[in-house]
């Protein structure tokens, strides 16, 4: 009888974890219902969230045009060489902030410069 029991038993808690089973799969299948649901219903063109990459956009270019400034700044002003080349005259008067630059006031093609 022993035996008989155990099997009785056994058919039993099989039963219950193959409807415990059932109902998992059955639950996992209704909670993906519903988040598609879910997902249906939730607005996919959200105005806002185009507008904050819009703006995060823009505050990055406007961050590489800053940082661009900043640099070419600090280029032009450590290597100034650049000012003296600007309305450099070799014929006229000498750039006294230039020193180096070469002034040949006595060049024969200084006669008919107009910026003597």
């Amino acid at each position: 009888m022993s035996q008989y029991d155990n099997m009785l038993i056994y058919q039993y808690y099989e039963q219950a974890l193959e409807d415990i089973a059932n109902g998992v799969t059955r639950m996992d299948r209704t909670i993906a219902e519903i988040r598609s649901e879910m997902m249906t219903l939730i607005p996919q063109e959200d105005i806002n969230t185009k507008w904050q990459a819009v703006i995060r956009r823009l505050e990055l270019l406007s961050l590489v045009f800053y940082v661009s400034v900043l640099f070419t700044t600090m280029y032009l002003f450590f290597y100034h060489d650049w000012y003296c080349a600007i309305g450099h005259n070799p014929c006229g008067q000498s750039n006294l902030k230039c020193p180096w630059m070469a002034h040949t006031p006595d060049d024969p093609h200084c006669e008919h410069n107009s910026y003597n």
